[in-house]
């Protein structure tokens, strides 16, 4: 994809029992952002950062593919109107940076605090970041099976172990324009764990997930039939087009090394 082609972004703000969430689409970056109330006024901001660990994810699909570069929790002493603004502001002014320097450190892997968020919060997470990084381009839409060990590893990352049918209910459907459409072809969770296994027999995927000890498990039927009905979220989630004034540089990887460089030199 050139720089010329490279999508403006989207954002998506949701607010369910008095929790407000954040989803913004920051070329090659996916951010959201878990507001909870607090008592004193304001908020408590959960940050979820994903994107490619280099400058291009074109020129190595494998190696630098989408991965988690922060989870952090921030405060924000703001109202729920001012919520988005003040979240694009932080990010502008300084967590647009850690995330530059995580992204350049390779990032990092298997969170437990993923363990500890709602099921609801989960498919929230999973459904912005796998959607937003395929807005971008940065999962393979030739190659079935690198797709699906690409997108594996990202949800592995970020600490989901159900994640076969997860990729299944989100293969379910396509992006058109701004949109999720029922896809004329979904993919069964079978399907999917063909993918994989083929993915693992090319060594596109490790035999076990590497450091974690875990194995992917199936979730409970009534869980995945929560999961399922609620994976569009076209109720609470509206999309709508972010300006380009507010897109990261497309340059900024290679300026970023550039002087990583020129340092390493001096």
């Amino acid at each position: 994809m050139s720089q010329n082609n490279i999508p403006s972004g989207y954002s998506v703000l949701g607010i369910r029992a008095g929790q407000l969430s954040y989803h913004s689409v920051a070329n090659p970056f996916i951010y959201s952002v878990i507001g909870t109330p607090r008592e004193e006024g304001g908020y408590l901001a959960e940050w979820w950062v994903t994107g490619p660990k280099g400058p291009d994810s074109r020129l190595d699909p494998l190696e630098d593919r989408p991965v988690l570069l922060l989870n952090m929790i921030t405060a924000i002493n703001c109202s729920k109107e001012a919520f988005e603004s003040r979240v694009e502001e932080m990010w502008e002014l300084g967590i647009e940076n850690f995330a530059f320097a995580s992204a350049l450190s390779g990032g990092i892997v298997d969170t437990l605090v993923w363990k500890r968020l709602s099921e609801r919060t989960q498919s929230d997470l999973i459904i912005q970041h796998l959607m937003g990084h395929d807005y971008l381009g940065h999962f393979s839409k030739a190659n079935k099976t690198l797709r699906a060990a690409m997108m594996y590893q990202l949800l592995h990352d970020m600490g989901e172990t159900r994640i076969q049918q997860a990729l299944a209910n989100f293969e379910r459907f396509e992006i058109v324009g701004l949109e999720l459409r029922m896809s004329n072809s979904p993919v069964s969770t079978a399907t999917i764990n063909q993918r994989l296994t083929h993915a693992k027999k090319l060594g596109l995927l490790p035999s076990a997930p590497a450091g974690s000890g875990r194995k992917p498990q199936v979730a409970s039927q009534s869980r995945l039939q929560r999961q399922s009905d609620e994976f569009p979220l076209k109720q609470e989630f509206q999309l709508k087009p972010k300006t380009p004034s507010s897109q990261p540089h497309p340059d900024r990887f290679a300026s970023e090394q550039t002087n990583s460089e020129e340092g390493n030199g001096a």
